[in-house]
């Protein structure tokens, strides 16, 4: 939930690739991934994020719109209503 906010709150991410938000992250699109369990993935996609503010831009507007539109109140609305009618 945490990567899903930041996104939509136009930060970029980086992002263990064990699943998770998958239907939202596209590496080196919306976000930059790394292995699971390594740090030296990990530092090596800070270190990306790092040195290039062109590439945070960059990830941040791409990123923005997708978790804005995936987690919209009315979409999320219209999702808890089907629910509910699923189960009634």
């Amino acid at each position: 939930r945490s990567v899903v906010e930041a996104m939509a709150c136009g930060r970029p991410c980086v992002i263990a690739n064990n699943g998770g938000v998958s239907e939202l992250f596209r590496d080196g699109e919306t976000g930059i991934s790394f292995q699971s369990g390594s740090a030296q993935s990990l530092s090596r996609g800070m270190e990306r994020l790092y040195q290039s503010q062109d590439l945070r831009r960059e990830l941040s507007e791409r990123a923005l719109a997708p978790a804005r539109n995936q987690f919209a109140l009315p979409r999320l609305g219209r999702e808890v209503i089907s629910a509910y009618q699923d189960v009634l």
